[in-house]
């Protein structure tokens, strides 16, 4: 998850990866967030992804708020962080953090991340409320809730990287 912010100057990202890149930003102050459940060997196939995922995002929108950072754009990748838009829009709205916009790219529509609404309950937000065909619920098994889809659904763009 990478979080701008042209008027600070401010900007957070969360992979390993992002030191290769951090030169290319040496005019902002950046931010790493990292979690130790996430230094395994491997970022994907675990059973308690859906848990780990959810809590890193929401973290990460906590750190936004306690550090009354207002970013232009947060932009979120792929299901893992997909669930940051409707926290932003059912949670954090409410509690001062306002970006400009929250872009989701898809890197991978293969993987759409299936929780329980239970599973959005435990981060703050009404999980059955998000059962709706309209909203996040998966359009295959409709007892399920689909983190990719939500993304999609309340991110104010989408785009595509294949």
């Amino acid at each position: 998850m990478v979080f701008t912010s042209s008027a600070q100057g401010d900007t957070a990202v969360s992979s390993n990866k992002s030191r290769d890149f951090l030169p290319q930003l040496a005019r902002t102050n950046s931010i790493r967030i990292d979690a130790q459940n996430f230094n395994r060997g491997k970022i994907y196939g675990e059973p308690d992804d859906v848990a780990r995922f959810l809590y890193f995002t929401k973290t990460a929108l906590e750190f936004l708020l306690k550090s009354r950072k207002q970013p232009d754009i947060i932009h979120i990748h792929d299901w893992p962080t997909a669930v940051a838009a409707p926290l932003i829009r059912d949670v954090y709205h409410k509690l001062g953090l306002s970006p400009g916009a929250v872009i989701l790219t898809i890197h991978n529509l293969h993987h759409q991340g299936k929780c329980s609404a239970r599973d959005l309950s435990q981060i703050g937000l009404r999980g059955g409320d998000f059962l709706t065909e309209q909203s996040m619920q998966d359009p295959r098994d409709p007892t399920l809730i689909n983190l990719l889809k939500g993304g999609i659904e309340f991110s104010d763009a989408v785009t595509t990287v294949s």
